[in-house]
């Protein structure tokens, strides 16, 4: 992900925390980011890393644009500490509701990739 990639992804977030009513402190508190991370971000004083914007991206429900999606490992980064600070029962109730989604947007893809990985789920 290129510099400007981050920087216009990051255009997104201020008028999306405007439109669920959060206070920059309350994303921060969120997605793990200081709120004073959160105004700088916002006012176009620093671009942020890709692993920031996918914090924030999560906190603030913003489908990510495609260059943010590809890269698993980062996803991964962020997702298990975020389960692991789930209760048990919060963990399998958003275990339970994720992974049919999971798998039903991986049936409905025709793509040979996601074909042979069903093949492998069964």
């Amino acid at each position: 992900m290129t510099e400007q990639e981050r920087g216009e992804f990051a255009r997104r977030i201020a008028p999306r925390r405007a439109e669920k009513r959060l206070t920059q402190a309350e994303l921060g508190a969120m997605s793990g980011v200081s709120a004073r991370t959160v105004g700088n971000i916002e006012a176009g004083h620093t671009t942020p890393q890709a692993d920031v914007l996918r914090r924030l991206a999560v906190a603030l429900d913003l489908a990510p644009e495609p260059y943010l999606d590809s890269d698993v490992e980062g996803w991964l980064a962020m997702v298990g500490p975020l389960l692991q600070a789930m209760s048990r029962g919060q963990r399998a109730r958003m275990m339970g509701e994720f992974l049919p989604k999971l798998v039903n947007a991986i049936k409905n893809d025709p793509g040979d990739d996601n074909a042979r990985l069903m093949d492998k789920l069964g």
